[in-house]
């Protein structure tokens, strides 16, 4: 299932410096093909231009995935449009700073 990112500055912030800190962990696989292969990914972040055709492969393979405009702030890697995180405490606290943004967006909180 997917699901729309608008994210805060500050929690955008933080989950760069998450998904960076797996990244320097060699936790983080980049690119369809890769996710499609890859056995333990806990969470997948892809821009909304992605293809159609890769699109239906993701949602076929993954429960939850998260949707942006652009997925390259997160990154910081130009043309940057799919990656998953494997790291399962690294992972998990993405999760929550997602969800945590969720909840505050619906309930108004934080605002």
């Amino acid at each position: 299932m997917e699901k729309l990112l608008e994210l805060p500055n500050e929690v955008q912030k933080k989950l760069k410096g998450l998904i960076s800190l797996a990244a320097r962990q060699a936790k983080v696989v980049y690119g369809t093909d890769n996710l499609l292969q890859a056995k333990h990914i806990e969470i997948v972040f892809m821009s909304d231009s992605l293809s159609e055709n890769a699109r239906k492969k993701l949602n076929a393979r993954f429960a939850e995935i998260f949707v942006s405009g652009s997925i390259e702030p997160l990154t910081g890697k130009e043309n940057c449009k799919i990656f998953g995180v494997a790291s399962g405490t690294l992972a998990a606290e993405i999760r929550r700073n997602v969800n945590l943004s969720f909840t505050n967006a619906e309930t108004g909180a934080g605002e």
